[in-house]
């Protein structure tokens, strides 16, 4: 009849703005379906935080940021953060800004989209990674300010030519 088994999360019918079920996320092809599956099977290996995501009676956005913060799969972390993307919403910039630091390359790589979708108004935030601390954080800021265009960015990736890691240089002509 079309519609979704009870098991799977309401988190994907509150999300109005995706306008399709498919999506890619990084290297993954990734729909509702595949990505409920994903959460029963975790459900299954008893995940601790991850059964209020698959039980709370409001599956939105405090679900998508929950799922986000307590689960240590990447996955979830990864997913969560597709959809928040798609909701091109200001205030889930900071998220995105702690996700570009995660651990994980899959999970830094969806943060760096989300945040190149929120468009200028992230350019301030992007601008401060590109100084940070960690060559990671600085290439997918660099990358995320090369998806923006922001004329801002210009004499800050220019500087970041002579970074000392040679990834972040290359991204920093990349965006260029």
């Amino acid at each position: 009849n079309g519609s979704l088994p009870d098991y799977i999360p309401r988190l994907f019918l509150v999300q109005q703005n995706v306008k399709n079920d498919d999506f890619l996320t990084g290297h993954h092809q990734c729909n509702r379906v595949a990505y409920a599956k994903r959460l029963r099977m975790m459900r299954q290996a008893n995940n601790p935080g991850l059964n209020n995501v698959m039980d709370g009676a409001d599956l939105g956005e405090e679900a998508l940021v929950q799922a986000f913060e307590e689960s240590a799969d990447p996955g979830v972390k990864l997913y969560s953060l597709v959809f928040m993307g798609k909701m091109n919403d200001l205030k889930f910039m900071p998220l995105f800004v702690r996700a570009v630091r995660d651990n994980d390359k899959q999970v830094r790589h969806q943060a760096t989209i989300a945040l190149a979708a929120l468009g200028e108004p992230a350019v301030p935030e992007l601008l401060i990674l590109l100084w940070d601390d960690d060559w990671k954080v600085r290439y997918r800021a660099a990358e995320a300010l090369g998806m923006i265009k922001s004329h801002y960015a210009i004499i800050p990736l220019v500087k970041a030519l002579e970074d000392k890691k040679d990834h972040v240089r290359y991204m920093a002509v990349k965006a260029l």
